[in-house]
């Protein structure tokens, strides 16, 4: 899988995304993995939003924990998550996979599903799976996911009756490892109006050039419309935020409780080390490893992806999501596109980090549900597309 990863060309622009002069098949004996919060919408709807967007990032954590390889693909979806995993890590994954499904229904009393489809199954029921390459910037490089494979492994993952999808049936659970999951940064603040979160699929890479290339006009430069802001990203302090790793199977009882209290305070007295780095910096100017974390995050954020479906998390003002709109639901009238869009008044961060200063990435979504709530829009143009 690695050397494989490391041939793949680097996709040039933004507006590329989706070209497949830039995107690779991907080997048969390679498995498509979806995660996928059920009901979702209705834990968004009861504030429950940073749980359902933190339990989707957790499985990214595990996941990558439990395969072998170094490097597993994958793309964040807010309530979920699309993997691609070698044969070699199918096992190792799948018994993770099903320790996670258990850690969150027990922590979280969400009910999370996880399935995965071999891609040669997926290419005998005529569909196909792509991979590609975009960096953006040089300390992280976004894989990106294509073809209607990966909408017909999601399908099998969440219909219980679809013969086609495995759910690792006969595999041992295992205890999850999520080492390296964080949630340690406040609420961003929409400085220009507002937060959009938007889903949109096409049915070919040139309407989402279009798309893509609209979305450039309204908003301008990728840097104009990015929802963090390094001068904005400031350590949280809410206990409740803080604590909400998820805690290993086996950590409940009086020292389970124990245990996690003072892992919080721990946690706090970091956060209160990097504010205090952080000021230091803005109003002295003296230097800090520390105090240039903010511009990691903002430079190693997943604000635009594809996996079959565009996610994109940009910041605006209202007047310009109104054009935007006007653009979307023209695309949609004509048949050519179908979408959701959410609006909200900050970003929320939740990171996966292996190194402080190193390979780390971090999940950006839009505050008060995000994608999820983009999707559940989304889901209702796609029913009206295909009923029409």
């Amino acid at each position: 899988m690695e050397q494989f990863l490391r041939t793949l060309p680097l996709i040039p622009t933004l507006e590329d995304l989706c070209s497949d002069a830039f995107l690779r098949p991907v080997p048969d004996a390679w498995w498509c993995v979806v995660v996928d919060i059920r009901g979702s919408t209705a834990w968004i709807e009861q504030g429950r939003y940073r749980d359902v967007n933190f339990v989707g990032a957790s499985s990214i954590a595990a996941v990558r924990n439990a395969a072998i390889s170094p490097h597993v693909p994958f793309v964040f979806g807010g309530d979920g998550a699309t993997f691609l995993v070698s044969e070699r890590d199918r096992e190792p994954v799948g018994r993770a996979l099903l320790g996670v499904m258990e850690t969150v229904r027990n922590t979280y009393q969400m009910d999370l599903h996880a399935g995965m489809v071999q891609v040669s199954e997926l290419r005998a029921l005529g569909t196909d799976v792509r991979i590609g390459r975009y960096r953006v910037s040089g300390q992280y490089d976004q894989m990106v996911l294509s073809g209607t494979g990966i909408a017909r492994a999601e399908q099998a993952v969440k219909d219980a009756s679809d013969p086609v999808v495995y759910r690792m049936e006969g595999l041992p659970a295992s205890e999850p490892d999520f080492t390296g999951i964080r949630c340690g940064w406040d609420r961003v603040p929409a400085t220009k109006g507002e937060v959009v979160s938007l889903v949109a699929r096409a049915p070919d890479a040139e309407e989402y050039r279009r798309l893509i290339a609209h979305i450039a006009l309204v908003y301008g430069a990728e840097n104009d419309r990015h929802p963090l802001s390094a001068r904005y990203l400031k350590p949280s302090f809410d206990a409740d935020l803080l604590a909400r790793i998820v805690p290993n199977t086996g950590s409940d009882g009086r020292a389970g409780r124990w245990h996690g209290r003072a892992r919080t305070v721990v946690i706090l007295l970091q956060q209160t080390m990097m504010y205090v780095m952080l000021v230091l910096r803005r109003v002295l100017g003296l230097p800090s490893p520390i105090a240039k974390l903010p511009e990691l995050v903002t430079s190693c954020s997943d604000v635009c992806k594809f996996d079959g479906t565009l996610r994109m998390v940009f910041s605006g003002s209202p007047q310009q999501r109104l054009q935007l709109v006007a653009y979307l639901r023209e695309r949609e009238n004509r048949g050519v596109l179908c979408y959701g869009l959410h609006v909200s008044d900050a970003a929320i961060v939740t990171c996966l980090v292996e190194k402080m200063f190193g390979d780390q990435v971090h999940f950006v979504d839009g505050a008060q549900g995000g994608y999820a709530m983009a999707a559940k829009q989304f889901k209702s143009c796609i029913s009206r597309s295909a009923a029409a």
